[in-house]
């Protein structure tokens, strides 16, 4: 009987101490940097060509206006991809677009909501982006959770980016 407390305690110490990782740690930011060889005009201009993100983006599917103007501030957009035969919907809303220079968005899904800053910069021929993303989950068991993932998180991002900067120089 003994026995049966101290598990079912230890079970509760570790599920308090779970949830308390989300009330400490809400959200988390990681960075990714890629140097292309391309002037920013031309990285920029790949970079929001819809026709070429399933040739960086893995498990892109589609990308679809919902509201506003193409790259305009305030635009949602709805952003499909499907990982393991699942349909994942995410909708983007712009929050700052300057061409050749900074491209920001919010992308909200079910679980979570990713705020996302793009800042392209040109040193001669060569151009830097620079992606910083800040993580929120939903609920207190997303924020829980999500932080040991960060790293995987900040691994497909910076995936997503080397995709990018071949892509470019392709072009």
């Amino acid at each position: 009987m003994k026995v049966v407390k101290y598990i079912a305690v230890s079970l509760a110490i570790g599920a308090v101490a779970f949830l308390c990782i989300g009330i400490f740690v809400p959200a988390f930011t990681y960075q990714s940097t890629v140097t292309v060889n391309a002037p920013v005009e031309k990285a920029f201009e790949v970079f929001l060509d819809s026709t070429k993100m399933k040739d960086w983006m893995p498990n892109f599917k589609s990308i679809e206006m919902i509201s506003g103007k193409l790259h305009e501030v305030g635009s949602v957009s709805q952003l499909i991809v499907v990982e393991n035969g699942k349909e994942y919907i995410m909708t983007e809303k712009v929050t700052a677009f300057i061409p050749n220079s900074n491209y920001q968005f919010i992308l909200d899904n079910e679980v979570m909501i990713v705020k996302s800053k793009i800042v392209f910069s040109h040193s001669g021929e060569l151009t830097l982006i620079t992606a910083t993303d800040e993580v929120h989950g939903k609920n207190l068991f997303w924020r829980s959770l999500f932080p040991f993932f960060k790293t995987i998180f900040r691994d497909n991002a910076q995936q997503i980016y080397d995709n990018l900067k071949l892509v470019i120089e392709k072009s």
